[in-house]
């Protein structure tokens, strides 16, 4: 991890950041279909089973997106969506994502379609899993989704991953419909297994805007998606992150490399960049830390990684530590 150093000036404070993070790519989201099986109220992408499950990108192509980012020094990926079990070409992206050596390769789904043969798949291939839950009651999980019975099948692909041995990390993301169960939650997912777990608010993006009052949508963003991230959908646009599609940076067809060197592209991380240390030195108070010591490992929250936590996350914002 390349350490941040905060100058507490407005200028230097969106000038200094370490070239290889403001203008390379260490983590990439692929958004490998808008189509979901279910219909989650807070949904940020606005997915469902109506929508198509691709909006032209072919394999080829986003084989070709996994090479020239890994020339470019990336070593993580996230395949998402919508869902992306749904498409049909996901085993052949995780082998050629292995072939390609990338240190991390994760699946962040909703489990519902977790079969036996993509379980082997991603222990054979050392896939990290993601997914999110929302309550431990039946009812209210399924309330969230939109689909009855959902709740058991993301059970089942929990303790199937767990089993497994594959790497599961889970997000409980909390809003009126369950946030009384948050707790009993967390706890009821500790008991299955599952080491990595964090509470999160909704976020006021797609459909999450009807459970927020946010009128600026770069308010809603966690502030690490400068740090040499991008994410690209199905329709080819890239963006800083899964939440930040309102604010383009390029077409896939103009290459990564170009991307990475487009003063829009960094312009807009340097706004981000920004907001996420003004934030950063707001949380540095006498009560947590000696202000002396403000640093990201000290008093900072943690960065947003596929190890900590989810796209729906707030690694500024404490309250998204679940505890213990």
């Amino acid at each position: 991890m390349t350490d941040i150093y905060v100058d507490t000036s407005h200028d230097s404070a969106r000038t200094s950041a370490p070239p290889d993070l403001m203008r390379g790519l260490e983590f990439l989201w692929l958004e490998l279909t808008n189509r979901c099986n279910l219909q989650c109220a807070h949904c940020y992408s606005s997915s469902s089973p109506y929508e198509p499950e691709s909006y032209g990108l072919q394999w080829v192509e986003w084989v070709r997106v996994l090479c020239e980012a890994r020339t470019l020094g990336c070593r993580s990926v996230q395949f998402i969506g919508g869902e992306p079990l749904l498409y049909p070409a996901l085993p052949d992206l995780i082998r050629e994502a292995r072939r390609l050596d990338y240190y991390i390769i994760e699946v962040f789904t909703n489990g519902t379609r977790l079969s036996d043969e993509l379980v082997r798949l991603f222990a054979d291939n050392g896939v990290m899993l993601a997914t999110s839950f929302y309550s431990d009651d039946a009812c209210s999980h399924d309330s969230i989704t939109g689909v009855r019975g959902s709740q058991q099948k993301t059970i089942k692909a929990i303790e199937r991953a767990v089993a497994a041995g594959i790497p599961t990390r889970v997000g409980v993301i909390t809003m009126p419909e369950n946030e009384a169960r948050a707790q009993a939650t967390v706890h009821f997912l500790r008991a299955l297994g599952v080491e990595h777990v964090r509470l999160d608010r909704v976020r006021g993006i797609g459909r999450g805007h009807t459970f927020t009052n946010t009128r600026n949508p770069q308010e809603e963003l966690c502030g690490a998606c400068w740090r040499g991230r991008l994410a690209l959908n199905s329709a080819g646009d890239v963006s800083l992150c899964v939440f930040s599609h309102f604010h383009k940076v390029g077409h896939i067809s103009d290459g990564l490399a170009t991307i990475l060197e487009s003063p829009a592209l960094r312009t807009f991380r340097q706004e981000i960049r920004y907001m996420d240390e003004t934030r950063r030195m707001a949380s540095c108070r006498p009560m947590r830390c000696d202000p002396s010591d403000c640093d990201p490992g000290v008093c900072a929250p943690e960065e947003c990684s596929p190890n900590t936590c989810l796209p729906e996350c707030s690694p500024w914002n404490d309250v998204g530590r679940a505890p213990r």
